[in-house]
């Protein structure tokens, strides 16, 4: 996750209910940074993934919709509402 430029694990990452509230648990280990549309890598992942990671997708046949919603302070909720009435659904 890119927040501020610089480039965190997502597993490292906590919320706040401030402005500039994500903050890296582990914020000497970022995974690096964004400058001016380039990115500068410090460090590969953690922990495992790809063939190595216990996550496997054998027998799955569709993957399910995945909706991203941009939000920002003061929206009205109304995108979030019709997103959750479309309810869960495999494409």
């Amino acid at each position: 996750m890119v927040v501020n430029d610089w480039i965190h694990g997502a597993s490292s990452l906590t919320k706040r209910a401030r402005p500039r509230c994500r903050r890296s648990l582990a914020a000497p280990r970022l995974v690096g940074t964004v400058a001016y549309g380039e990115c500068e890598f410090y460090r590969g992942p953690v922990g495992r993934n790809t063939l190595d990671s216990e996550f496997s997708l054998e027998g799955v046949t569709a993957l399910p919709r995945v909706d991203i919603v941009m939000a920002h302070e003061n929206m009205d909720g109304r995108i979030i509402d019709a997103a959750v009435a479309a309810g869960p659904g495999v494409s």
